[in-house]
């Protein structure tokens, strides 16, 4: 074999080979490096054994080139070298490099559906382990079974933050079974910001025993279903570091198409005896069907009597939406929201994210400064998606400047 030549695809008749790009021919350099490790190597003895990648092309006109997947041991012929460095993909028996991957997003649940992918993904997490510290997995339509096999497998001493999200905003149901991810959280104990979209709520936590044995101790932030963080804050002991709760109003269509705003009032009265504790409370609206402005009512109704009104230490609120449910415009709703983040005491930070139709935009922060003047005179500063705070004292409107 040459040393100073590349391989190259042979052109199909009629065809001339075209000039190769600059990154083939790198790939192709790293190919030659393989072949020639491996050519070395069987020139040490008389028989090697020949690995075979699965994905080998198999020539029914040579009946000594191995099948896919067959281990088969042959005379050596060192003539064959580079004929055989084209059927099959060399098995290095170097140490793999140590891995350095710290973050990973899954983006569709065909990283667990497809057997090949889902392949990948299991052997990418088990090499990354030992480094991953964040996990993302935006596949929560994946089936149940699938999730049940994934997550029992999975094991991440690193990890500190774990995030399981949907695709899509209306599940038609809940896949991830209450005890498949009960049992995940259990075996990870250093998460500290977990957030859970698409978790069966209904059954789940009758269906797990409580142990009395504290899980997440590290857990600073969580966004869950208001019943998922009734269930963590079951017990003084669990959860002793948490800093920032966020309830997300997630509704599964083969359900109901509403989100039942009884459980997140429930899940407020269990989160009150914490809130001393608290740097931040949001609330993540993803439905919006008339009882979002109904739930909003009742507590501006209630007044003093609010149970918000109770959050006296709480100096910190987020508002958080999907991007169809809009809390800035209409201009009602944002009088209904400025009027709830006036019953707490001494809340002097609002916060609103993702916010649809004002990225880039300031026409709308002039009403959002006047409600909160009118409504909740004790907030110092707003903000609105990634838009730099306002002072609200200092701020002037363009027509009054």
């Amino acid at each position: 074999m040459e040393e100073n030549t590349v391989p190259q695809a042979e052109a199909p008749e009629g065809k001339p080979n075209k000039p190769l790009a600059a990154k083939e021919r790198k790939r192709q350099l790293r190919l030659l490096k393989w072949v020639e490790f491996f050519s070395a190597k069987n020139k040490k003895s008389h028989h090697a054994e020949t690995p075979v990648s699965s994905t080998a092309k198999y020539d029914s006109n040579n009946s000594k080139t191995p099948s896919p997947g067959l281990n088969r041991t042959q005379t050596h012929n060192p003539n064959n070298d580079r004929s055989q460095s084209k059927i099959f993909t060399p098995t290095s028996t170097r140490v793999p490099p140590k891995p350095k991957l710290q973050s990973l997003t899954l983006q569709s649940y065909i990283f667990l559906t497809s057997p090949s992918f889902l392949n990948w993904t299991n052997q990418a997490l088990s090499w990354c382990a030992s480094t991953l510290t964040h996990l993302e997995l935006q596949c929560a339509e994946a089936p149940s079974e699938i999730w049940c096999k994934f997550l029992s497998k999975l094991k991440l001493p690193s990890l500190i933050a774990f995030r399981i999200a949907s695709g899509v905003l209306f599940l038609k149901e809940a896949n991830v079974q209450g005890s498949d991810i009960l049992g995940f959280l259990s075996r990870h104990p250093g998460i500290q910001k977990l957030s859970l979209h698409g978790i069966q709520v209904t059954a789940c936590l009758s269906a797990t025993p409580d142990s009395g044995k504290p899980i997440l101790p590290n857990l600073t932030e969580v966004t869950a279903h208001p019943i998922w963080i009734s269930w963590l804050l079951r017990n003084k002991k669990q959860c002793p570091k948490l800093k920032e709760i966020i309830l997300l109003t997630e509704c599964h269509t083969y359900v109901s198409n509403t989100f039942e705003y009884d459980a997140m009032d429930r899940t407020l009265s269990e989160i009150l005896p914490r809130s001393h504790n608290l740097d931040l409370i949001g609330f993540k609206f993803t439905c919006d069907r008339g009882e979002l402005d109904s739930w909003l009512q009742s507590h501006v109704d209630a007044g003093p009597n609010s149970m918000l009104s109770s959050f006296v230490n709480m100096k910190r609120l987020r508002i958080d939406s999907a991007y169809f449910v809009r809390i800035i415009n209409p201009g009602s709703r944002l009088d209904l929201v400025a009027q709830v983040a006036g019953l707490f005491p001494n809340l002097d930070y609002l916060e609103f994210k993702e916010q649809p139709d004002v990225y880039q935009k300031t026409d709308h922060i002039p009403p959002v400064v006047e409600a909160l003047r009118r409504y909740s005179p004790q907030v110092k500063q707003v903000k609105v998606n990634e838009q730099v705070p306002i002072n609200i004292a200092d701020f002037q409107s363009p027509e009054k400047e």
